[in-house]
């Protein structure tokens, strides 16, 4: 494999990226940019390694069948027992195709599966093969500076990054706190989570692992299903909208109770204890779960975290710098989890980053 940590060098020689096992030079933003023109995906992808943010493990591709780069693939098989598969389509033009679990003997066959549109990147992260570790968040959050100002915005123990954004069925849930922050790391809880909230926030995300755990979504988000469900075609004449999702779900919940001959409380709190035995399936408890189980529901934001992430945007932002980006506006999003890598803090997304 290449050990350049030149990523023009590495794609030279040997036709893919492998990121994660030590720093890589970019060369500038710019330069990046106009490499990857049209993928952005890969192109965020590509920064993370840059401003160092852990993450996990990832191999990065463009023609699976070239001899060198099928061997890489094989060696990269062999670094986890699971895999998660990104796949990068030009411009966006068409969906794109992603494997959020995949064996180390489903993994090339799979990624020529994404490669049958041919102007794909295909991305390939090593995820933990620690069963469960994805429930295992202690905190999560998302920091910027926003107008001005740094700012964290946190969602705690048992939540995952995406509750920090907008709603997504199943999941939603309100932020827990936040927190504003002076150059120098001095910081000012200016939100802090009711235990009424946070109890609420339990509820529902129980209730949406109970709706995964019956695969929802993948029914609802099937235009013929959502048809038959609702009578009507999605407003955007290609797939339902989350509101349109969640509507969808209410529509369930009342033909549920009628065929179970419940109320539709109690159609839900069937969900909702299905969410949590599927939370407690591991042999041991969720972050979620055992905030549940305490006679009072409570998070408390440590200063220790607070520190932690913003140690680590202080080096993006230094590095930002370097490469010619605008740190303005550029939001980073990070959960805590012991079981993601050896740092306990793993990285997600660049909000913004190619708004430069």
């Amino acid at each position: 494999m290449p050990v350049s940590n030149d990523i023009y060098r590495q794609l030279e020689e040997g036709g893919y990226l492998l990121l994660g096992r030590k720093p890589i030079e970019i060369g500038s933003f710019a330069k990046l940019k106009s490499r990857f023109k049209g993928y952005n995906k890969t192109i965020s992808t590509i920064m993370m390694n840059y401003f160092d943010l852990p993450g996990w493990p990832t191999l990065i591709l463009y023609d699976p069948n070239k001899p060198i780069v099928k061997k890489a693939i094989v060696d990269f098989s062999k670094t986890s027992s699971d895999f998660f598969l990104r796949s990068d389509t030009f411009e966006n033009k068409i969906d794109n195709l992603n494997f959020r679990s995949c064996t180390p003997e489903e993994l090339f066959s799979k990624i020529v599966k994404i490669k049958q549109y041919e102007n794909r990147w295909v991305i390939v992260l090593a995820v933990p093969g620690i069963p469960g570790q994805e429930y295992m968040n202690t905190a999560n959050c998302r920091t910027g500076m926003i107008s001005g100002e740094l700012i964290q915005e946190w969602t705690g123990s048992g939540f995952s990054e995406y509750h920090l954004g907008k709603d997504k069925f199943p999941h939603k849930s309100a932020l827990h706190a936040v927190v504003r922050l002076d150059k120098n790391g001095g910081s000012k809880l200016v939100y802090k989570v009711s235990a009424k909230q946070l109890a609420r926030d339990l509820d529902g995300l129980f209730l949406a692992y109970g709706a995964e755990n019956l695969d929802l979504k993948k029914q609802f988000i099937n235009i013929d299903s959502y048809r038959d469900l609702t009578g009507k075609e999605p407003s955007n004449g290609k797939e339902p909208t989350n509101d349109e999702l969640e509507a969808a779900f209410k529509i369930w919940v009342k033909h549920e109770s009628v065929s179970r001959k419940v109320s539709e409380n109690e159609v839900l709190a069937w969900l909702t204890d299905l969410g949590i035995k599927h939370l407690s399936r591991f042999g041991r408890n969720s972050p979620a779960v055992e905030m549940n189980q305490a006679t009072k529901k409570t998070w408390v934001l440590s200063k220790k975290l607070i520190d932690q992430v913003f140690s680590y945007y202080k080096h993006f932002e230094e590095k930002c710098s370097k490469s010619g980006v605008d740190v303005r506006e550029k939001i980073l999003t990070c959960s805590i989890n012991k079981y993601a890598n050896k740092q306990g803090i793993i990285f997600w997304d660049i909000f913004n980053l190619l708004s430069n």
